[in-house]
C-alpha cells in the first residue's frame, strides 16, 4: 500500500484525529478481501472515541457516472457497491477540477475517489488543489466540520451598582 504521510506523520496525524492514506486499490479486491474493519486494527482509535468515521482516498482506476466519466464499468459497478455495503459516501463534486490530466490523452479523469462515513458526508467537502508542477496530478482536500459551531457572544461591561459603596466616594 502506497502511503501519502511517512510514518511519523502518521502516527502525529492519529494523536490529533483520524489517520489518512491514499491507497491503490483494484475493485476485485474490495468486496472479499479487504474491509474497514481490518484497516481499523491497523489504526486503533483512542478509547475515547465512541464512532468510528472514515475517511477513505483511493485511486480505484474504475469507471463510473457518480465521478464523472461518461460510461460505466464493470470495476466502477463494483466501488458503488462496495461503497453501499461499508456505508460510505463518495464526496464528488461535478464542478470541481479532473485531478488528474493525462498528458497523452488531453483529457482530465477523476481516478482519486474520496469516501467518507455517511455520518459525516454531509459535513464534508473536497477541494482539488493547484497542480503539482511537472506532474500530471492535483492534490485532494478534505475538510470535514464540526458538527457544533461555536458562537462568539459579545463583551458586555457590566456593573452591579447597588453594591457600590456610595458612602466612600463622597
Amino acid at each position: 500500500m502506497d502511503q501519502l504521510f511517512s510514518a511519523d506523520q502518521t502516527s502525529r496525524l492519529r494523536k490529533s484525529g483520524p489517520t489518512l492514506r491514499k491507497e491503490t486499490w483494484k475493485p476485485s479486491q474490495l468486496p472479499s478481501q479487504m474491509s474497514l474493519s481490518q484497516q481499523s486494527k491497523n489504526h486503533p482509535q483512542p478509547q475515547r472515541c465512541k464512532r468510528r468515521f472514515h475517511i477513505s482516498i483511493c485511486d480505484f482506476n474504475a469507471h463510473s457516472t457518480s465521478w464523472g466519466y461518461e460510461n460505466n464499468n464493470q470495476d466502477g459497478d463494483e466501488v458503488e457497491t462496495w461503497l453501499e455495503s461499508k456505508h460510505l459516501t463518495l464526496i464528488h463534486n461535478a464542478k470541481l477540477p479532473k485531478s488528474f490530466h493525462s498528458a497523452r490523452w488531453k483529457r482530465g479523469y477523476n481516478p482519486d475517489l474520496a469516501c467518507v462515513s455517511s455520518d459525516i458526508a454531509s459535513r464534508t467537502e473536497k477541494k482539488v488543489l493547484d497542480p503539482i508542477p511537472h506532474t500530471q496530478l492535483r492534490p485532494i482536500a478534505i475538510t470535514v466540520r464540526s458538527a457544533l459551531q461555536a458562537t462568539t457572544v459579545p463583551f458586555r461591561r457590566r456593573f452591579n451598582l447597588q453594591k457600590a459603596d456610595w458612602l466612600s466616594f463622597q
